[in-house]
Formats: structure tokens, C-alpha cells, sequence
């Protein structure tokens, strides 16, 4: 327990530091993606099926992905 809670620390660290050295166009991406692996991880090591809202969710942001204003 100790050993994941280091590196959810350490994880965090890292995160935070991209931040405040890249652009927030170029870390949303890597913020987005959590949330579908996030479920994946779930529904494989926990056997939680995601519900209809998560995948409208996942959906709406990946269209929104796709339309970037020039």
C-alpha cells in the first residue's frame, strides 16, 4: 500500500510539473485519456462495468478532440 501511494505521489509530481512547463493544449490530451483507461483498468481488475454516462462522456470529448478552432 505504502509502495502505491509513492508512486501516486511521485505521478502527481510529474503532472504537475508538465504543467507549469508545456502548453495546456499540448497536456489535455494525456488528462482525457485517463478517463477511458481509468475504466478499462477498473473493469479489468475489479470487474466494474462502465455505465452509459462514461462512454457519452468519452464520446462528447473525443468529438471535441477533433474540433479544434484554427
Amino acid at each position: 500500500m505504502a509502495g502505491a501511494a509513492g508512486l501516486a505521489v511521485l505521478g502527481n509530481l510529474c503532472a504537475s510539473h508538465a504543467a507549469r512547463r508545456a502548453e495546456a493544449a499540448l497536456l489535455a490530451p494525456v488528462e482525457f485519456a485517463q478517463v477511458p483507461s481509468g475504466a478499462l483498468f477498473g473493469a479489468i481488475l475489479f470487474g466494474v462495468r462502465p455505465g452509459w454516462p462514461l462512454a457519452a462522456g468519452v464520446a462528447l470529448g473525443g468529438l471535441g478532440r477533433l474540433h479544434r478552432p484554427p
